[in-house]
């Protein structure tokens, strides 16, 4: 463990066949940051399979929504 300089963990979605980042965190013997992003995508522009990933991603892999909160109240 002396070797890692840090750990990065990236939680997102496929859509479209391209990964879209939700949250990044990097901890470092230096730095502790954990930062949410909005992908800003609709539920309704979601083709069907997409629908579905993202559907089992949130339920089964990580427990992220879509869009952070303050994007999907608007």
């Amino acid at each position: 463990m002396e070797n890692i300089c840090a750990i990065i963990d990236v939680q997102g979605f496929y859509v479209n066949s391209e990964f879209l980042v939700r949250e990044l965190a990097i901890v470092s013997p230096n730095l502790c940051l954990c930062q949410e992003f909005n992908p800003n995508i609709k539920w309704n522009d979601l083709n069907l399979n997409d629908y579905n990933t993202v559907k089992h991603c949130y339920n089964r892999v990580h427990g992220l929504s879509l869009n952070s909160i303050s994007y999907a109240e608007k």
